[in-house]
């Protein structure tokens, strides 16, 4: 038990409440946009009745009508999503003494702040849940399911796969990175009508020592097609433009309470190149062949910095090399955030 549960179950259920009062708002607003002239508009109640009921004179008619309020709104979407991509962070105290983010240096949240908060960030993530494991879009495998029927990729369980003879090398790395589950975290919770409420799991990517080195490019074209944006390329451009990242890579690891890591873990603070087991780091990261020479931590998670700075070049897409290099040790890796 720890008293952070019950703040995040009261924290989880204010934002359930105000997510259905704005649901709410929002069917009575767009009843009162189809039927401008109806009484009682405004009554929750009589709007659902009104809106499951009631059969319209013309079906062409109400659909167009309809199409024509969900145009109107997506417009003003695109709108609102470029006034705030382009709306200064100056106001926001997001200095190193913010404890919400940790001590970070003011020189790199400088450069990665705006890359955060209105940047064109894909996310790889292994948590569930997670749309695009469910959805098969971030292994690219095909496998679709939800958290009720498991027909996604559920990964390997941990320990489940034996240490190679010879470890990887890396001109000929293992790839893709292993996603591994914990079986004993895989509680069979259910509701009294059966359906499951444990869907929350802390799977993660597991780079062992002795495997050799582990290569694969994020973020997936499938992830930039789904979760990347576009931005408009203004007047000159005339057209639409991706937006593209500015080369910041962030690695983020198990979460560990209280600062107690299972037995083994490797932290990416221990970087450092893979000469020797006595002449290096305990963990070894490149980036297109461009070596990890240490990390910057933000929250949980660390800004891969290399000899030139933290940037590795504005492109798409990266190929990450891991190799732990520490005996007995495991690099347990949950999401890698491009930038």
């Amino acid at each position: 038990w720890h008293p952070g549960w019950k703040i995040q179950q009261l924290t989880g259920k204010m934002i359930a409440y105000f997510m259905i009062e704005s649901l709410q708002a929002a069917l009575e607003e767009l009843h009162e946009m189809i039927h401008p002239n109806e009484a009682n508009a405004t009554d929750s109640t009589n709007v659902r009745a009104r809106s499951l009921g009631d059969e319209p004179t013309s079906t062409k008619a109400l659909t167009d009508t309809y199409r024509d309020i969900r145009e109107r709104l997506q417009s003003r979407d695109k709108v609102d999503f470029e006034l705030f991509l382009n709306s200064s962070l100056a106001q926001f105290d997001l200095g190193e003494h913010n404890k919400g983010v940790g001590p970070v240096k003011n020189t790199t949240l400088d450069i990665i702040q705006q890359s955060i908060y209105r940047g064109n960030a894909v996310c790889t993530t292994t948590l569930l849940p997670a749309d695009s494991r469910y959805r098969g879009i971030m292994t690219e495998t095909g496998h679709v399911g939800t958290y009720l029927n498991e027909q996604y990729d559920l990964g390997s369980p941990y320990r489940s796969r034996a240490v190679p003879n010879v470890p990887a090398t890396y001109e000929h790395p293992t790839s893709p990175f292993h996603m591994v589950y914990v079986p004993g975290d895989r509680r069979s919770g259910s509701c009294v009508n059966g359906t499951g409420y444990e869907i929350d799991f802390k799977d993660y990517y597991a780079v062992r020592y002795g495997e050799g080195w582990f290569t694969e490019t994020f973020p997936k074209k499938s992830m930039i097609a789904a979760y990347g944006h576009e931005r408009d390329g203004g007047s000159d451009a005339g057209a639409k433009a991706k937006n593209s990242n500015r080369g910041l890579i962030l690695v983020c690891t198990i979460y560990c309470p209280f600062g107690n890591c299972p037995k083994g873990t490797v932290s990416l603070e221990e970087i450092g190149p893979s000469l020797n087991e006595t002449n290096g780091g305990n963990v070894t990261i490149r980036v297109d062949g461009k070596e990890v020479v240490a990390v910057e931590k933000y929250d949980t998670c660390y800004i891969l910095v290399n000899e030139d700075g933290l940037q590795f070049g504005p492109r798409d897409q990266y190929d990450i090399s891991i190799i732990v290099n520490q005996p007995g040790g495991t690099v347990q890796i949950t999401s890698i955030i491009i930038m």
